[in-house]
Order: C-alpha cells, then sequence, then structure tokens
C-alpha cells in the first residue's frame, strides 16, 4: 500500500498497540448534505510488486552474549537469510519488468474512471468528476479530494497475491466527529481531526497449487544455486568464506528433500509472469474494479463499525468469490474481497523484497520532496 497512506491510518487510530475502536471513519449524514462532488487522486504507487520473505534475526539474542555474540549472530543470520534474499529480490525484479509501477498505477485509474462514470447513476448523491494523480509520495492539498493508495504483495511462496487500498476524503468545511464511544472518556488526539472518511480494503487473489519436490525441481535449484555463486572465472566461493557457507547452506536446503516457501517462489512466479503476466494483470485488473466500485459505494454508507462485530456477507459471484465487510477489530468496517475457497494457506512474512530500480525511484522523489 503506498506507505504514506498506511501511515496515515495508523495515525487516525493512534497506534495499533492502543487504540480500542477500528480505523474507518464513516460518513454522516450531515457530511453527504454538504458534499456533492469530489475529485479523486491517486497517490501513484512507486514500489511494485512486492515479494514477501522471512527475515531471520537473532541480533537481540545474541548481543546479550556482548560483542563476540552480536559478530556471530549476524554471521549467523546472513548465512541464513542469504538464500531467501535472493530468490525474493530475483522475484521482484522479474515481476517489475513484467507489470511496472507506470502500468499498476494506470489501471487504477481507468478502474476509478470506470467505476465513477458507471454508478453515477444509480442513486449516490456524490459524484466523482475527475481522476486524476501525484508523482509525490504524498498529495500536498488534501481538501475536497478522495485520496486512494494501493499497494501489492506477493506471498512468501507465491501462491497468493494481496492487493490492499486506503481511502481518504479531506474537506475543511466539515469538522470531522469521532463516531466512536470512550466511555465517558475523551477522544484520544488522533480523533480529533483529520480526515471525514477513511477506510481500508482488500483484494486477496486465488491460491496458486503449490509446487512438489521432484528430482527435476530439485537439480534446478541446484543448477541456479551454483550459477549464483559462480564468479566471472567459473569458480565456486573459497572454502571457508563467509560466501562458501552461504552457498553450502543453500545447496544443503535445495537437497533436503522438501521445498522452503522461498523456493517455492521460484517456480510460483513462473505462473503469474507466464504469457506476458497474463495472470498477473488479469488479479491486478481485478482488484482495481473490485477497490474502484467498493470505495465508491462505500463512501455513501453510514453504518459505524463495532470493535467486537461479526463479519457480514454483501456479496457473493459467480465463481463463490465473496465480498465481505470485516466485523471486528481494527479492521471493523474495512472490505475484502476473497477467494471462494481457500486451496491453499499463503504466508505473509515479516520483510518485503522491492525491484532495486524502484527503491531508487522512491529515493528519488523523496529527494526531491526534501528540496522544495
Amino acid at each position: 500500500m503506498n506507505k504514506i497512506i498506511l501511515l496515515l491510518t495508523l495515525m487516525a487510530v493512534g497506534g495499533c498497540s492502543i487504540a480500542q475502536y477500528p480505523v474507518k471513519r464513516p460518513m454522516t449524514d450531515e457530511g453527504l448534505a454538504v458534499v456533492k462532488s469530489a475529485d479523486v487522486v491517486v497517490n501513484q504507487d512507486h514500489y511494485g510488486v512486492g515479494v514477501s520473505w522471512y527475515r531471520v534475526d537473532s541480533s537481540a539474542t545474541g548481543s546479550q552474549y556482548g560483542f563476540i555474540g552480536a559478530i556471530v549472530a549476524a554471521t549467523m543470520d546472513a548465512i541464513i537469510n542469504a538464500g531467501p534474499s535472493s530468490r525474493a529480490s530475483k522475484a521482484a525484479e522479474e515481476v517489475a519488468a513484467a507489470a511496472s509501477t507506470d502500468y499498476l498505477n494506470e489501471s487504477l485509474i481507468n478502474s476509478l474512471k470506470d467505476a465513477s462514470k458507471e454508478l453515477s447513476g444509480e442513486g449516490y448523491s456524490v459524484t466523482f468528476d475527475s481522476v486524476n494523480s501525484v508523482v509525490k509520495l504524498e498529495p500536498e492539498d488534501t481538501n475536497k479530494k478522495l485520496t486512494v493508495g494501493v499497494s501489492y504483495l506477493l506471498s512468501q511462496e507465491a501462491s497468493q497475491l494481496k492487493v490492499s487500498a486506503t481511502a481518504g476524503y479531506w474537506n475543511d468545511q466539515i469538522k470531522y466527529v469521532t463516531p466512536y464511544d470512550f466511555d465517558g472518556k475523551s477522544p484520544p488526539k488522533s480523533e480529533l481531526s483529520g480526515a471525514i472518511y477513511l477506510n481500508n480494503f482488500n483484494y486477496y487473489s486465488d491460491t496458486l497449487a503449490l509446487p512438489v519436490v521432484s528430482p527435476e525441481i530439485e537439480q534446478e535449484l541446484v543448477s541456479q544455486i551454483k550459477e549464483r555463486y559462480t564468479d566471472e572465472n567459473g569458480k565456486l566461493p573459497v572454502e571457508g568464506s563467509d560466501d562458501f557457507k552461504k552457498y553450502k547452506k543453500e545447496m544443503e536446503e535445495a537437497t533436503d528433500g522438501k521445498l522452503s516457501k522461498s523456493e517455492m517462489s521460484i517456480f510460483l512466479i513462473r505462473t503469474w509472469l507466464a504469457d506476458d503476466a497474463q495472470l498477473l494483470k488479469q488479479e491486478v485488473k481485478k482488484a482495481h474494479d473490485f477497490f474502484a466500485k467498493s470505495i465508491i459505494q462505500d463512501f455513501h454508507r453510514l453504518d459505524v463499525p463495532s470493535f467486537e462485530g461479526q463479519d457480514k456477507e454483501v456479496e457473493v459471484d459467480e465463481n463463490g468469490r465473496r465480498v465481505i465487510i470485516v466485523g471486528s477489530g481494527y479492521g471493523a468496517g474495512g472490505i475484502e474481497s476473497r477467494p471462494a475457497a481457500v486451496t491453499e494457506i499463503a504466508t505473509w512474512a515479516n520483510a518485503t523484497q522491492y525491484s532495486k530500480d524502484n527503491l531508487d525511484k522512491v529515493k528519488e522523489i523523496r529527494a526531491a520532496n526534501k528540496k522544495k
């Protein structure tokens, strides 16, 4: 998700570790009476599709044994993380080459434009007259604008794509009044101002079948590892070196008769990218269409979510895909599109890898913003 938009969401709840009220800020009758039209601004995503991977970090344990312990822990972590990190990096580069951030942003804009036209005559009081985008990591002026930010993430084994969006609307003429009860106490500072509408949306793709280890798959893993560690002179790392230890660790894992989640991703990424990334682009389009329609509908939904409610199913398509309004917790009121059946459980790990070019672009934009 657009990282700034995510921060806005966290700010809205004052930190998920202490807030006991949902993230969502629903519109009110008074708000809809004032707001007749709004411009939509897409906060362009510059990160692209991220690839989830599990990073081992034993620094806290190592530091208990002093400086030497910290060094040993860092060395061991580097050896363990080398394979998953390099595989996630390779996958992120391949996905970025097939589906650029320009493509992702343009697709979202088109979906929002189409939904604005399609739903304009269906009884919704607010019209969305224009859809534009900003290159900055956050818009300079949010007054009377509905801002939308989106992020993309493949699971650790690359079996599922999760696309997330946050939509927020600001209007200087309308004071935000929290709809939540704080047991007679004053609302926290974060609930006294800001967006008068805010909500999160998530789209989960169907899950791909996980690959099963075979002699052919094992041989391909071994070949890839050898290729990655062979230098320009055709030699593998010197025995005893850190690179040799990483190489040895990866070779042991590749020939242990089972596939790790990051090893699975090597083969499932190919499914996403086959035929000019047809499957990836298809799921991205579905996610964008879902967001565009759901945001406009939800903007007119006045229900105040409960921290301890229940999920509500609001739509089921011909393939069994369900649209759910989350019923409880910080995400209560959020809207999700979930597959008909979960055939494989996707894993969302603790680290995300993005294309190097995309990360460099983000740095350039941030640097340019600081100069202004």
